[in-house]
């Protein structure tokens, strides 16, 4: 196993350069020893995967809910920018997005249940009915609620197929919403996270 990661030591943040044309931005919060705990960190970062992918500037996304397993890996979200993307505004967004995780953590808990033990993925039709109740219900267009439904399938896609899924849903299951909401504010916080941003070097590197 790694050896451990001294999260007080380690600066709120790091710039370093790479041999690599792109530009490179992560963000990265220390493991509970709760084992539950790790398990939320895991389903909630398959939805920051889902709420961060739409940042200005990002051209791709990845986050420790596809890949993690539920153990002592660090939470992370890391992204890929534009070549003209300005790393500091995306940085902002992001942080935006992880409060808003952290502080909704709670209100997740049905959805994550439900998601942890669904049955195998709707149809197009079952997909095109619940887009057309969304829109009802929301007041918004067909293609918008379709947007809100294909973007549920790829967290319970993510999930689903999680190594630790069994885990996961028996963890999230036990956890009671003032737990869940004050295990995401203990790991989450800003004060907690490390950003990392790496830039090509200066000149570019030889191909």
């Amino acid at each position: 196993p790694s050896p451990p990661i001294d999260w007080a030591a380690q600066p709120p943040r790091r710039d370093m350069t790479w041999d690599a044309s792109t530009r490179v931005v992560a963000i990265a919060c220390p493991v509970p020893e709760d084992p539950a705990e790790r398990a939320l960190l895991t389903a909630l970062g398959a939805v920051a995967r889902m709420n961060s992918a739409d940042i200005e500037g990002v051209r791709s996304l990845f986050t420790s809910g596809r890949v993690t397993p539920v153990g002592p890996t660090p939470f992370f979200v890391l992204a890929a920018l534009d070549d003209d993307a300005d790393p500091d505004r995306v940085i902002d967004a992001l942080h935006d997005r992880l409060d808003t995780l952290m502080s909704s953590a709670a209100l997740y808990r049905s959805q994550l249940v439900m998601t942890l033990g669904a049955s195998p993925e709707m149809s197009n039709a079952q997909r095109q009915a619940q887009a057309r109740s969304i829109a009802r219900m929301r007041s918004m267009t067909e293609e918008q609620a379709m947007g809100l439904v294909l973007a549920n399938t790829a967290l319970q896609t993510a999930l689903r197929e999680h190594t630790h899924a069994d885990a996961m849903a028996k963890a999230i299951r036990a956890m009671g919403a003032d737990r869940m909401r004050q295990g995401a504010r203990d790991t989450l916080d800003r004060a907690n996270r490390r950003v990392t941003t790496l830039s090509p070097r200066t000149p570019a590197p030889r191909p």
